[in-house]
Order: C-alpha cells, then sequence, then structure tokens
C-alpha cells in the first residue's frame, strides 16, 4: 500500500509541476495562465482530498489544504498580495454565475459573499481560505461556460494563485499524505 500511495502523491506533484512549468513557460493570455495555475492547483487538492476521506466538495478540499500550510506561508502569501485583497475586498462580492437559469441572466452572490465574509476575517488562515475560495469561484465562472468575470480580474488574480499554488506544491512535496 505505501508504494501506491507513494507512486499517486509523486504523479499528482508531477501534473501540478508540470502545469506550473507550462504557465511560467509560455506568453499567454492571462486567462490561460490563471486556468494553468489552476489545473496545478487542483492536482494538488484533489490529492489532499483522497488522504481526507475523499467526500468533501472542492472548495472544502481547497479550504482544507491552504489550511495545512504554516503560518510564514500564510502571512507571506497575504502579505505579498495584499493589494489584491483590497482590490476585492473594495468590489462586490463575486457573482456564481452556474446559479443562473432561463429566466435570470444574473448569478447568486451568496458563496460570493460568503468567501468575502472569510476574506475579511482577521485571522490570517481564515482570510487565505477566503481568497484560495474566491480563486475558485472565479476559475468556476471561467470553466462553466461563457461567464467571464472580466478580464481585469482575471489578470489581477494570477499572482496571488501563483503564489497559493507554489505554496501547496511546495508543502505537499516535503510533507506528502500518507
Amino acid at each position: 500500500m505505501a508504494g501506491e500511495v507513494q507512486q499517486i502523491v509523486g504523479f499528482q506533484i508531477q501534473v501540478a509541476e508540470g502545469w506550473i512549468r507550462e504557465s511560467e513557460s509560455r506568453d499567454v493570455h492571462p486567462r490561460f495562465k490563471f486556468l494553468g495555475y489552476f489545473m496545478a492547483f487542483n492536482a494538488l487538492y484533489w490529492l489532499w482530498g483522497i488522504f481526507d476521506g475523499g467526500h468533501a466538495s472542492e472548495v472544502v478540499r481547497i479550504q482544507r489544504l491552504v489550511g495545512r500550510l504554516g503560518m510564514n506561508a500564510t502571512k507571506d502569501i497575504l502579505a505579498r498580495h495584499d493589494d489584491y485583497i483590497r482590490f476585492l475586498t473594495a468590489r462586490d462580492p463575486l457573482l456564481r454565475m452556474d446559479a443562473r437559469s432561463r429566466t435570470s441572466t444574473t448569478g447568486s452572490p451568496g458563496k460570493g459573499e460568503e468567501y468575502l465574509a472569510l476574506l475579511q476575517d482577521r485571522t490570517a488562515s481564515t482570510k487565505l481560505q477566503g481568497l484560495a475560495s474566491i480563486l475558485y469561484l472565479i476559475r468556476c465562472n471561467l470553466m462553466h461556460g461563457s461567464k467571464t468575470p472580466g478580464e481585469a480580474l482575471i489578470e489581477e488574480s494570477v499572482p496571488a494563485l501563483r503564489s497559493i499554488t507554489k505554496a501547496c506544491l511546495a508543502y505537499t512535496q516535503h510533507k506528502p499524505p500518507k
């Protein structure tokens, strides 16, 4: 069993590294950079999710993974992206666009409000969970059809997503799941 665990951990780390390498090696539209970094992040939170029982939602898996990062890494990410966090907290909450229907073209603000409240929390770990959750909502709006959250938001989001993804990769490499 230990060999199989090492194999899946190694494979997911390679997947994440590959997506990061591709995202950094190409001069592409910020939308594609965002998605590349998110694919790397997805490989990592999926991996940790199967070791946490495998039944949690994606956003819970994300929050659990970034919650594993040490306080130094958490505070470093938040400090490096303080301007971006202020940008997010100064705007209206993101809408969850996959909640639209045939009769309503506007999205639901519920999750955006929930994640923004986490981002505004005083606790660093909760704030980082909120930031990662907002990035997930941006990803959802991109992936579920032509529901772009706006080019400026995507471009501003890439550096924070890169930092979170690389910190989660480093954590997984140094303290892999068992």
